[in-house]
């Protein structure tokens, strides 16, 4: 069985195309995609930063913690 691969542009917007098998609507702006890819690398890097120093709070807590019921013996 073979199929025709052919993608139609969509109305008014030339980065997107529809696959005729599928139907499925493509994005073919590749800037766009790397830009998204950084983004979400990005905000990756941020929220492992955010956890490593939420960790680090509170261990320093418990430590203060130790400290204040060892001067309050």
């Amino acid at each position: 069985m073979a199929t025709n691969k052919k993608r139609l542009i969509v109305e008014e917007n030339p980065v997107l195309e529809r696959d005729s098998y599928s139907k499925a609507i493509l994005n073919t702006d590749s800037s766009a995609y790397n830009h998204a890819i950084r983004k979400k690398a990005m905000h990756l890097q941020v929220e492992s930063r955010i956890e490593s120093l939420e960790s680090s709070i509170g261990s320093i807590k418990e430590q203060l913690d130790l400290i204040l019921k060892a001067l309050n013996k």
